[in-house]
């Protein structure tokens, strides 16, 4: 009986964690299928997430991993509107919300490397995540 009692518990002490697994599967197919590109880095700046629409843009086609913010700002041309002036790693949205700052509709271009085409012109915000408990410096962020 006591045993009985025990399983009980633990099945039930299961139920939110796949309750919050289902959650996070939803969340995902969501930003998945957004039209606007979302990206989600640890403190560190390794993308946690990068969903379909941000993979059109910082995926480096070669079938290597997006990686983190430096890898993508060295990968491609970010410049200020102007096109010549160079945006610095430490003013874009992402690195600004790992900071704990929040930007709101930073304006961007983007030059692909070796690409003839027209550059990207970009909107971007970024917010810091911060997790349960955390104070201070943000522990996630996403843009």
């Amino acid at each position: 009986f006591a045993r009985a009692r025990q399983d009980t518990a633990a099945v039930e002490s299961r139920r939110p964690l796949a309750e919050g697994d289902r959650s996070a599967a939803i969340a995902r197919i969501v930003l998945d299928t957004m039209d606007q590109p979302v990206l989600a880095a640890d403190a560190d700046g390794r993308f946690l997430f990068v969903n379909a629409a941000a993979r059109r843009i910082v995926d480096p086609g070669d079938g290597a991993p997006a990686g983190d913010q430096e890898a993508v700002f060295r990968r491609y041309g970010l410049f200020e509107l102007d096109g010549q002036t160079p945006c610095k790693l430490e003013d874009l949205p992402l690195a600004r919300a790992i900071c704990g700052e929040a930007t709101d509709d930073a304006e961007l271009r983007v030059r692909r490397p070796g690409e003839s085409g027209p550059d990207t012109f970009l909107r971007a915000s970024g917010r810091p995540l911060r997790d349960a408990g955390a104070s201070g410096r943000s522990r996630r962020s996403s843009t």
